[in-house]
């Protein structure tokens, strides 16, 4: 019965432990995550939970210094240049420096057309996308 009892604990106990480390191994495996910004929080904010210290970002976002700058909508080509066919919510994105876009580091080329505001109008419903860009044809930098 004792013998049991601690292989009844000795088994929960390995659950406890191997959830959160599993939960934690694809939390960083399954994200994109933004190195500076995490030790950067470490440092400001101690030992807090685990999802604030670790920054990740969204796939269909670019980002500058950090912070995100506009989000991406339709078709994304990749090859020597990566051109995006539009890039909303960009009244914070400086197109004349360097923006992030997944693992790549970005310099805008050229913009087909920028629009203030565009409405959009589906089967879904409506909405009004604000600093739109599309067309965007950009480098990558090292």
């Amino acid at each position: 019965m004792n013998q049991s009892m601690e292989t009844i604990i000795k088994i929960i106990g390995t659950v406890i432990i191997w959830i959160p480390a599993l939960w934690l191994t694809c939390l960083l495996w399954g994200s994109q995550i933004d190195a500076k910004k995490s030790i950067i929080n470490v440092l400001h904010v101690g030992v807090p939970k685990l999802p604030t210290v670790i920054a990740t970002r969204e796939a269909k976002s670019v980002y500058q210094n950090g912070e995100k700058v506009g989000d991406i909508r339709g078709q994304v080509s990749e090859g020597s240049e990566i051109i995006f066919e539009k890039i909303i919510n960009t009244q914070n994105l400086q197109l004349d420096q360097p923006f992030e876009f997944g693992r790549y580091r970005l310099i805008v080329l050229s913009i087909a057309n920028q629009i203030g505001l565009n409405s959009v109008i589906s089967d879904k419903g409506g909405a009004i996308e604000q600093a739109v860009i599309e067309g965007v044809r950009c480098r990558i930098i090292k």
